[in-house]
């Protein structure tokens, strides 16, 4: 009777541990996914079709979206190549850095081309907002911000709910 107590309590803790470790194992995986939506949900491409599906909210004409899809393909464009080059520098950087003596100032000259390549990166997401809200009226503008602290309000109350 002792015997089966034993097997049966060596069982259920090998169950626990073997559980455990499956469910540690998934962790990653799904902060990994988080990200790459995250990176999504940023794209001027969504964003223009967002304004799509607002259109009538908005009372957007045909002649604004057009405009508005013509600013968001073109900043989509130029921030594909710019990423595209950030990630050539990425590789150059970490070739610099495996080497066994490392060329310092070489890596700093690459970490500032990066940093400078990321500014410009920001700029152009600027400028291509700044050109957007130019497409709208003053009404169309206080219909998208009252959309936005509505959005803000939202995740204010979703903050506080789980926290």
């Amino acid at each position: 009777m002792k015997k089966k107590a034993i097997k049966i309590l060596l069982l259920s803790i090998m169950v626990v541990f073997l559980g455990a470790s499956f469910a540690q194992a998934q962790t990653p995986q799904m902060t990994v996914h988080r990200v790459k939506a995250a990176r999504h949900w940023k794209s001027p491409v969504r964003s223009y079709f967002l304004l799509k599906e607002y259109k009538e909210a908005l009372n957007l004409t045909d002649d604004q979206l057009s405009r508005l899809k013509e600013i968001s393909f073109s900043l989509e464009e130029k921030l594909l190549t710019l990423r595209q080059k950030n990630q050539i520098l990425l590789l150059e950087m970490k070739k610099l850095i495996d080497n066994e003596t490392p060329d310092y100032a070489a890596i700093e000259k690459n970490v500032k081309a990066r940093a400078a390549n990321r500014a410009v990166i920001i700029v152009e997401s600027l400028k291509a907002k700044e050109e957007a809200m130019n497409v709208f009226t003053e009404d169309q503008i206080k219909k998208i911000k009252k959309f936005k602290q509505a959005r803000f309000m939202r995740r204010q109350w979703r903050d506080k709910r789980f926290y």
